[in-house]
């Protein structure tokens, strides 16, 4: 073997490994930037409440469908929702405008980084308090759901109201 025989043999894997080389350091800026892109959409994406949106959501329907005692379970049994079931019925009567069934919003809101930022600090995560609002287009009706965490852990309608937009 001479020597242009092995310069020969080595001259397309280093050719080969400066190909690889250059094609990895495009790459690899592209692949961070696309990552960071990427965490920054999820940490800024809206948080939604599933607890208390879906609380609210079968207390609606528990009024809806008249099942009264279900619909009490649900609520704090205070002075706006009412103490026993008569109570209920009456506030209901006088709130609910409209079939509302369409989830609206919710009030405060909080982003996916939020709850990371307060996990991160030791501070819970979930807020104890939050307004949810529904509406029904048909009838222009507009409702306000406050609802609370209870000693539990457990969502329930602690006032609700209809009000104008």
């Amino acid at each position: 073997m001479t020597f242009d025989d092995h310069k020969a043999r080595s001259l397309p894997r280093r050719v080969g490994l400066r190909v690889g080389l250059r094609v990895l350091l495009v790459l690899l800026p592209v692949l961070c930037l696309l990552l960071g892109w990427a965490g920054w959409k999820i940490l800024k994406s809206p948080y939604e409440p599933q607890g208390a949106t879906s609380t609210a959501s079968a207390f609606i329907q528990d009024i809806h469908q008249e099942n009264w005692q279900r619909a009490h379970d649900l609520t704090f049994k205070n002075g706006y929702t009412g103490r026993n079931l008569d109570e209920l019925r009456r506030v209901a009567a006088r709130q609910f405008c409209g079939r509302v069934s369409v989830l609206k919003s919710w009030h405060p809101p909080q982003t996916h980084g939020n709850r990371l930022r307060r996990w991160l600090n030791g501070v819970a995560v979930d807020q104890d308090q939050v307004w949810v609002e529904f509406d029904d287009a048909a009838s222009g009706c507009m409702m306000t759901f406050e609802m609370r965490l209870g000693k539990d852990s457990q969502w329930k309608v602690f006032n609700f109201q209809s009000h104008a937009g």
